[in-house]
């Protein structure tokens, strides 16, 4: 998440697995926007879950874009600026989560062994 958020553009990033939500933010928002947002996303866990969606969702404000992408069944939310490259931002977060995604498979490997 923290490399996620590091991006040029990026001003959050909520990681959504099972019913957790854990979110990293460039600006905070108050506790109860933050709760009342967390409950969402976990709404919209069991929603991706109970309809078999996978892949990625995108939303478009007037101001911002939200990136919905679908690791192993669990899910990244991105807030990105509107004035960021959605193109060059969206290749360089699939880098990220697949480099995650390799360590991570490595690890259980070498685990196993």
């Amino acid at each position: 998440m923290e490399k996620i958020l590091k991006l040029e553009g990026v001003k959050g990033v909520w990681f959504i697995e099972g019913g957790n939500v854990d979110e990293k933010l460039v600006l905070s928002l108050d506790s109860e926007t933050s709760k009342r947002f967390k409950k969402l996303l976990s709404r919209f866990f069991l929603l991706s879950q109970e309809k078999d969606i996978t892949g990625e969702i995108g939303i478009v404000f007037r101001h911002d874009y939200l990136l919905f992408k679908s690791v192993n069944r669990n899910w990244f939310l991105v807030w990105l600026k509107k004035k960021t490259s959605l193109a060059i931002t969206r290749m360089e977060i699939e880098v990220i989560l697949s480099e995650a995604i390799k360590k991570r498979s490595f690890l259980k490997k070498l685990k196993f062994w």
